[in-house]
């Protein structure tokens, strides 16, 4: 059964399936960073008020399931989203990711 959302002048149920994939599709992402951008994630789309249903990946790709609002532009949030965690996966795994690409 879908669960419906409303807001005062309109009833929705969102959901987004995203793929992020590492650059070159090198298999790059182990399980400590996957565990590390799972964390970074579900953080960053808590603070965008956007819900992670699920969140997995393999070495070269991730895959998200969101559950999203209506008044959050998918574009925006997608390129936060890469912004970031690229950013933290190049702060703390940088000498991994550099052999890898």
């Amino acid at each position: 059964m879908v669960q419906l959302n409303s807001h005062p002048h309109c009833v929705f149920s969102i959901k987004a399936h995203l793929v992020l994939v590492t650059a070159y599709l090198r298999n790059v992402i182990t399980k400590t960073i996957l565990s590390d951008l799972e964390d970074h994630t579900r953080r960053v789309f808590c603070l965008s008020n956007v819900e992670v249903i699920e969140f997995n990946g393999e070495a070269d790709h991730v895959h998200i399931l969101l559950n999203m609002k209506p008044n959050i532009t998918p574009a925006k949030l997608v390129n936060s989203i890469k912004t970031v965690t690229s950013r933290w996966v190049r702060r703390d795994h940088w000498p991994h990711v550099k052999k890898q690409l």
